[in-house]
């Protein structure tokens, strides 16, 4: 058996615990949601770069990595519109994923694996589990959860949320539900952000 694989799956586990006790434990929101994912986008590219390069990799294998990531920002717009948000009795802004954020994040991770083990061996890429395929995942959470984090971010300044001093989102007045559209709404342009 590959090491690599080994690694390589391992590491990913990891990511998709620590992405799930955040994305299902009530959240602060706060201005600052899309630092990390930032940081782990410009990483993950960097260390694409990096193997494609060593790796003499053609074009083929950088239109794999521009479709990874096309996926992973198309899908995290309905995740993120599906991610319950609500305002506290002091105003501060929360949010919370449920079964259709879990259902986006598996369609997400389902394609991510497609594409590493179908895709891109086609388009002339190193086989599933190799450094490749880890600093390809490392960029598509990134875009995704990044995604994630600005659609969420629109929905609260939609409805009424702004920036304070200490990076969380405040509202004003008394604590009013917000309305969350579905996926199926996102899907049909009806969402009301």
């Amino acid at each position: 058996m590959n090491t690599d694989l080994i690694i390589t799956s391992a590491e990913i586990l990891l990511i998709v615990a620590f992405i799930a006790w955040r994305q299902f434990s009530p959240r602060r929101i706060t201005t600052a949601m899309t630092r990390v994912p930032l940081v782990l986008a410009v990483v993950g590219l960097y260390q694409v770069s990096q193997v494609a390069y060593a790796a003499r990799l053609g074009a083929g294998a950088w239109l794999g990595v521009l479709l990874g990531v096309a996926c992973a920002a198309l899908i995290a717009i309905p995740r993120g519109a599906s991610i319950r948000v609500w305002r506290t009795a002091d105003g501060t802004w929360m949010r919370r994923g449920g079964w259709a954020t879990a259902g986006w994040w598996s369609l997400a991770l389902a394609l991510r694996a497609a594409l590493a083990v179908l895709l891109m061996p086609l388009l002339g890429a190193p086989a599933a589990g190799g450094a490749f395929t880890g600093a390809t995942a490392l960029l598509y959470v990134g875009v995704s959860l990044g995604v994630q984090a600005l659609v969420v971010g629109r929905r609260v300044r939609a409805a009424g949320g702004t920036g304070s001093g200490s990076g969380s989102y405040r509202g004003r007045g008394q604590l009013r539900p917000v309305a969350v559209a579905g996926p199926q709404d996102v899907l049909h342009g009806q969402a009301r952000w």
